[in-house]
């Protein structure tokens, strides 16, 4: 069985954080944007989050890539046992 979890929504919902921001937050990160050039010229993007609201976004975005890497391991490693 396969499921899918969306890391917006993932983040929003662990953060509280609008999804149109996060949407753009991840966005930014996945292009290599550092905290501080966000919080500072790129506001209008994320709702004016600062720097330790982008910094709890991006952490929450690294836990979420992290179980998804612990789900593929499982599904490689279940598929070895079977």
């Amino acid at each position: 069985m396969e499921y899918y979890i969306d890391p917006i929504a993932f983040v929003a919902q662990k953060s509280g954080f609008e999804s149109r921001y996060v949407k753009n937050l991840l966005g930014l990160l996945d292009e290599g944007a550092t905290i501080p050039f966000i919080s500072r010229y790129r506001k209008e993007m994320t709702g004016s989050m600062d720097e330790v609201q982008v910094g709890l976004g991006l952490e929450i975005y690294e836990q979420f890539k992290e179980l998804e890497k612990r789900k593929k391991y499982w599904k490689v490693s279940n598929n070895k046992i079977n």
